[in-house]
């Protein structure tokens, strides 16, 4: 995925002001210690995106371009290793003797409850900003 970022001014046009990278070392440099639960950010890319438009002229415009990667083991650990696990758990009502029909009415919604619960807390694990 990629996380565009542009950073202008639509107030000065392009004779007035002008946004420019320092050249003295990298535009943009991320604190190592702040990581995303779910993504890695391999690349990064910055520039200029003068932008001209046919009424009002135009005006100064830089970009940063995020590259996002996915983290696989996280999906893993918090989707589908859940997932599976009661899954499993609700293939025992199989065993269970078939006159036991309480026992298997439980685990039965019990497995339907749980992956709904998990369901719910996956998606709001997932918005972190």
């Amino acid at each position: 995925q990629l996380c565009p970022l542009e950073i202008g001014s639509y107030g000065f046009a392009l004779s007035d002001l002008e946004f420019v990278w320092m050249t003295d070392r990298a535009p943009v440099s991320l604190n190592k210690q702040m990581m995303l639960n779910e993504f890695e950010i391999p690349e990064v890319r910055a520039g200029s995106c003068n932008k001209a438009y046919n009424t009002t002229g135009q005006f100064a415009c830089l970009f940063v371009e995020f590259k996002l990667e996915r983290k696989f083991g996280f999906y893993l650990i918090y989707t589908y290793l859940p997932s599976i696990l009661i899954v499993a758990i609700s293939w025992i009502s199989f065993w269970i003797d078939y006159k036991a029909v309480p026992a298997r009415i439980t685990l039965g919604l019990l497995s339907v409850l749980a992956l709904m619960t998990q369901a719910s807390a996956t998606v709001q694990v997932g918005q972190v900003a």
